[in-house]
C-alpha cells in the first residue's frame, strides 16, 4: 500500500520594529519570509495597550519599562501555524525638564534635569538655532 503525502510549508518571518519606549505608540510589522499565504495572525504584547491583536501590524503603548517578548501566531493557507516569538526591551522615555536663569541681558544658561545621565540633549532655541547633542556649558556668563 502507498499513500501520498502532501507536506505544507510552515509559515514564517519576523518581528520588526525600531525602539520601544514607555508612553510612545509604537508600530510593530511582521515581515513574511516564506512563500505562503498568511492567513491568520494573533498577536501577545505583555503589558501593551492592545494586550493582543488579530492584525497583520499593530500600534501598541507600554506603561512600563523591562524586558519582554512580543509574540505572534502565524497561520497560512494550508492551517500550517508557527510562533515567533522576539525579545524586546522597553525603555523609560525621557522627561524634559530644565531650568531657566539669566547670566545676561538677552542670554540665558539652560540647565537640563533629565534624571538620565545618558540622555542626549537637542536644543531648538526657537531662532533657527538648533544645538545636537549639546551640553549648555558652552554658555558663559557675561564678564
Amino acid at each position: 500500500m502507498t499513500t501520498i503525502l502532501n507536506l505544507n510549508p510552515l509559515p514564517a518571518g519576523t518581528v520588526t520594529n525600531t525602539a520601544v519606549c514607555t508612553g510612545v505608540d509604537e508600530v510593530f510589522n511582521f515581515t513574511q519570509t516564506s512563500a505562503d499565504s498568511i492567513t491568520n495572525y494573533q498577536w501577545t504584547f505583555p503589558g501593551g495597550v492592545p494586550g493582543s491583536s488579530p492584525n497583520p501590524s499593530e500600534t501598541v503603548n507600554f506603561t512600563n519599562a523591562g524586558p519582554i517578548n512580543v509574540t505572534v501566531i502565524i497561520t497560512n493557507q494550508y492551517g500550517c501555524i508557527d510562533t515567533v516569538i522576539t525579545p524586546f526591551l522597553v525603555r523609560f522615555s525621557p522627561n524634559a525638564l530644565f531650568g531657566v536663569y539669566p547670566i545676561c541681558i538677552s542670554r540665558f544658561t539652560f540647565d537640563p534635569f533629565t534624571g538620565n545621565p545618558n540622555a542626549q540633549l537637542d536644543w531648538n532655541l526657537g531662532d533657527g538655532t538648533l544645538l545636537n547633542d549639546q551640553d549648555t556649558s558652552f554658555f558663559q556668563p557675561c564678564l
